[in-house]
């Protein structure tokens, strides 16, 4: 354990949606994590991934025909490295090897059309990508203060963003990027993302120079008969070789080269809201882009709301009853210790076999950001294994 102590996004979730799974898996509790991996693959995590590779900030000036291939590439690596990941404890028979190549022609096929709907809509300058946000708590009591343990430990709120962006109104927005299964997410699921709320009230604590407008939601589709009827993308590295021009930058009307810059106070008065809402949306059947503007109130509301949630969590005497549910015990990787604790039983043999203590090097798991509720909109249980493009803090 080092000497910060830390708490992830998720274990938020957990904690307020049942005691006994946080108090199991919490970094700062028991650190419990699962000695197999459940899943062969986690689609939605290699395609962020694929995503994180086509926004990375770098690349902005890049023509996007050179991209592409590159993204896909980062796709494909980490459906793999899910793969080996999983075979180093268990077996990878030979209908998990055709499941898993039948999701990864799907999620290549779910970005080229997401990249040839992109191609014109993008418009935003990329400032992080696939980015680990570390933060202090303020005190609600003392905002001048931050929340810490007794004998000067210090608090840390960690999560992750998929992207910021600058847009050419010099707004910053965070982005997230999502698979959707049949439908694309209602406007209520957006506008209420407690997820994004404190994503942005930690990005403004850890960047006081930075006042972010809202959340850019990317959706891709999978419609029922995707995984049979979708066919390779047509691009390859090889077709792009020969072509490395800026014939066709992602900003074409020259706005990689801005300098975002923070809007003064009369343009924020003018661009808040009273409550968060749906500001744009564009897309095809495909493909949804939603832009919803946060108000000034909701995301201090949230940063509140971690705050008392930490005050709890270090309270020596916290309650870590359960909160049995038929929507919420099914996927939980520890439903067989509680269920023996529910029961009444030791708990221990199965602790000590089917699961081990987190490592350090772990602490950036991709499961950080992705809350119970979504996992459950999704239909899967996806225990992502990939890795973190930076680390500060």
């Amino acid at each position: 354990m080092g000497w910060t102590w830390v708490l992830r996004s998720r274990e938020i979730d957990n904690f307020r949606s049942c005691r006994r799974q946080w108090d199991l898996g919490a970094i700062e509790r028991r650190g419990l994590v699962p000695v197999s991996r459940t899943n062969v693959f986690d689609l939605e995590a290699a395609v962020r991934m694929g995503l994180a590779v086509y926004y990375f900030p770098a690349l902005d000036d890049w023509n996007r025909q050179v991209v592409r291939p590159l993204a896909l590439k980062g796709f494909n690596r980490a459906m793999s490295e899910q793969a080996s990941a999983y075979e180093k404890t268990r077996t990878l028979t030979p209908e998990l090897a055709r499941d898993w190549q039948r999701h990864r022609r799907l999620g290549e096929a779910l970005l080229a059309r997401y990249f040839d709907w992109a191609d014109a809509a993008d418009d935003s300058d990329s400032l992080f990508s696939d980015e680990l946000i570390w933060t202090p708590v303020p005190d609600p009591d003392d905002p001048a203060r931050d929340l810490g343990l007794d004998g000067g430990r210090p608090i840390r709120f960690v999560t992750r963003i998929d992207q910021l962006v600058s847009d050419p109104n010099d707004e910053h927005w965070i982005v997230e990027h999502r698979v959707a299964f049949d439908a694309f997410a209602p406007d209520a699921a957006l506008i209420d993302d407690d997820e994004q709320q404190r994503a942005i009230w930690a990005i403004e604590t850890a960047y006081p120079q930075l006042l972010v407008s809202g959340t850019i939601y990317n959706e891709l589709l999978v419609h029922a008969d995707d995984p049979d009827r979708f066919a390779e993308p047509s691009l390859d590295a090889a077709d792009v070789r020969e072509t490395r021009d800026m014939s066709r930058v992602r900003h074409p009307s020259g706005a990689a080269a801005r300098q975002p810059v923070s809007p003064d106070p009369e343009e924020i008065a003018s661009r808040s809201v009273a409550v968060d809402r749906v500001d744009q949306r564009a897309g095809t059947d495909n493909v949804r882009r939603s832009v919803v503007r946060r108000s000034r109130a909701a995301i201090e509301a949230a940063g509140q709301r971690v705050a008392r949630d930490i005050r709890q969590m270090i309270d020596p005497g916290v309650d870590i009853a359960p909160n049995p549910s038929t929507e919420r015990c099914p996927p939980c990787p520890f439903l067989a210790p509680c269920t023996t604790m529910q029961a009444g039983g030791d708990p221990d043999l199965v602790l000590l076999t089917e699961f081990r203590r987190r490592g350090e090097e772990e602490l950036d798991d991709a499961g950080l950001r992705r809350s119970d509720e979504r996992r459950e909109q999704q239909g899967r249980d996806p225990m992502r294994e990939d890795h973190v493009n930076f680390r500060w803090s």
